[in-house]
């Protein structure tokens, strides 16, 4: 487990076999981030995150589609809330 008193966050981080891990976060107090989001939306998935082949494809793909997408021309693009049934998708490219 982990804090970040930037982020006004507690962590835990459980591995997977692939290489990916599961994060579990919980608001240190509630004005971060994390804290109004619990507030507003009630507990549950707040992010995904997701290994894709082609990113440029797939955030394309995605515009096409209507997708409301985040951080297009980064290094990973999010795919926001309001476009995946309240989740954050966060979409990086396969290392």
């Amino acid at each position: 487990t982990a804090e970040s008193e930037a982020l006004g966050i507690k962590q835990a981080f459980f591995p997977m076999e692939n290489g990916g891990f599961i994060e579990i976060v919980a608001p240190m107090n509630d004005e971060s981030a994390v804290g109004r989001a619990i507030e507003s939306r009630g507990e549950g998935l707040h992010t995904m995150a997701m290994e894709v082949d082609d990113l440029d494809a797939t955030v394309k793909d995605l515009e096409e589609k209507g997708v409301k997408l985040i951080g297009v021309g980064g290094p990973q693009v999010f795919i926001h809330p309001k476009s995946a049934n309240g989740i954050l998708v966060q979409l990086s490219p396969k290392k």
